[in-house]
């Protein structure tokens, strides 16, 4: 298990140089001519410190997330980068659920990908007698997660109306923002902005 210090250190991290994704990916699957659609989950850290990625690896292992690198060659005055990624729906689950208290600005993005996970749970109890859930997806249900977690992601704040004194708090009063609700699949409001 992982200490709290280190789930707020690994929520902190995730909010400034990580990414919580919720997409469709279209692709032929193995042995497979045909293409087909598939709901990706990813959780991922990118940087240019091999040993900031370390450090995330080694609290990933401890709490059981499953997890591979990439890296990408940097162009111009740009460093080379090394990314951590998560793109198992049951370990983003175990992830999310652990630093999720401490999430400030990711945190509705967090709750979508979890009530992903949950709905996946669910579709796996309802496997058909060939062994496959495709008939019982609700593409429809998806879809609609799908746009609320990338309007979302997209939420832009107009800060040029607020006061920025030396030494003091930022006041976000008169901060305004792109929508500050958003409806889910199930119907239910959700705040997009922080309160």
């Amino acid at each position: 298990m992982i200490s709290e210090q280190e789930k707020a250190w690994m929520a902190s991290t995730i909010e400034c140089e990580g990414c919580l994704t919720l997409s469709y990916e279209r692709r032929v699957p193995k042995g497979r001519d045909y293409e087909a659609v598939f709901t990706v989950v990813t959780i991922h850290v990118a940087n240019t410190n091999p040993y900031l990625i370390k450090v995330i690896s080694e609290i990933w292992k401890r709490l059981g997330v499953k997890f591979h690198y990439t890296w990408s060659k940097g162009k111009g005055n740009w460093a080379d980068a090394l990314t951590i990624k998560c793109n198992s729906v049951g370990s983003s689950k175990k992830l999310l659920e652990a630093i999720r208290p401490y999430l400030t600005t990711k945190k509705v993005e967090a709750d979508l990908l979890l009530e992903y996970a949950s709905y996946r749970e669910q579709l796996i109890k309802k496997k058909g007698p060939d062994g496959r859930y495709k008939d019982y997806i609700d593409r429809q249900y998806i879809e609609k997660l799908i746009r609320t977690f990338q309007k979302a992601k997209r939420q832009r704040y107009d800060m040029s109306r607020l006061s920025r004194k030396a030494n003091e708090i930022l006041d976000l009063s008169e901060l305004r923002s792109s929508e500050t609700t958003c409806e889910t699949p199930k119907g239910e409001d959700i705040v997009l902005t922080n309160p």
